[in-house]
């Protein structure tokens, strides 16, 4: 099916236990697991000869070219400064991707923009437009659907190959705390959404697939300039390595509750009686079966252990305080 990764779990060498990066901290990915960018030690590499980035003008996707040229990836870039290519146009998409043949074991997709035509992202519903917020879903969700809509027999059927397109945090409707930006938090909403989507049906055709949105953090490209004060920020070129560092492998979260019973009611994180103590403790102790359920699913699709498996997020979750 099309999956994250192979879904789950991992044999110790595969393992990776690293601490959650301040710096980069969410992603959404489409299969069956999730994950959150991070750093630490590289996994070895699955195969990949050939990759197609779109966007690749811009400051992520020439960044990520450029490292998978370093690993002697044959990379294919389109964009609209060198190409002509605009993914809002369904004629120019098809244009472009139909003069290709297929085999790509990656197409990147790094196109989007958070201001447009001067449209600055909306600070309160009075500063909301029809016009900005189609224009918003025509480049952040409509393009990169495209894209996928065509990218589809580029795609082999045979082995793994992954579609991985970049959303961003703020896209993501649970953890939207501060509000405003609505054109491009709904734009970049609908493209998971799409993603997600898409998997479903990929996965019937390309049962090794990975479909896949990415949030590369706040990234120093001129799309960020004007909004990265007070924001932790990276290059362009550690974010290509962060983004690539995904994809080569899988992420595994697991949140550990004290009280056997539904998310909405976890426990509280102070004043909890001592029983408490120890069914969080015991709830641990299922990380051992989650690491072992994975490693025998990712053992007989990746006998090899080309894919890492990194334990990124790991530790127990309370109710809010009031």
């Amino acid at each position: 099916m099309a999956q994250t990764c192979h879904a789950g779990l991992l044999s110790p060498a595969r393992v990776v236990e690293n601490p959650l990066s301040s710096l980069l901290r969410s992603m959404w990915l489409t299969g069956r697991a999730a994950a959150v960018i991070q750093s630490g030690p590289a996994p070895r590499n699955p195969v990949m000869e050939h990759a197609l980035i779109i966007g690749a003008s811009g400051g992520i996707g020439g960044a990520v070219a450029g490292a998978l040229r370093d690993r002697g990836v044959t990379v294919t870039s389109l964009s609209r400064r060198d190409d002509g290519l605009d993914v809002t146009d369904e004629s120019s998409v098809e244009r472009c991707l139909g003069a290709l043949e297929p085999g790509f074991d990656l197409v990147f997709v790094a196109t989007g923009a958070l201001e447009l035509d001067g449209q600055r992202p909306e600070k309160t519903l009075r500063h909301l437009t029809g016009a900005a917020m189609a224009a918003q879903f025509a480049l952040n969700c409509i393009g990169p659907a495209l894209v996928m809509k065509h990218a589809l027999r580029l795609l082999p059927r045979d082995r793994r190959a992954v579609f991985a397109a970049l959303s961003a945090r703020v896209g993501s409707i649970g953890d939207n705390r501060l509000g405003g930006w609505y054109s491009y938090r709904t734009a970049k909403a609908a493209l998971n959404q799409m993603l997600h989507t898409g998997a479903v049906e990929l996965a019937r055709t390309h049962p090794q697939a990975i479909c896949v949105a990415l949030h590369p953090g706040t990234v120093e490209t001129p799309l960020t300039r004007r909004y990265a004060a007070g924001h932790p920020t990276v290059t362009p070129a550690a974010a290509a390595a962060h983004l690539l560092g995904v994809i080569d492998g899988l992420a595994l979260h697991f949140y550990t509750r004290p009280r056997d019973a539904t998310w909405e009611d976890k426990g509280p994180a102070l004043g909890f009686p001592e029983s408490e103590w120890a069914s969080t403790l015991d709830h641990t102790l299922e990380m051992d079966e989650f690491i072992t359920r994975h490693s025998a699913i990712m053992d007989k699709y990746d006998p090899e252990k080309r894919v890492m498996l990194a334990v990124d997020e790991w530790g127990t979750w309370y109710d809010p305080e009031p």
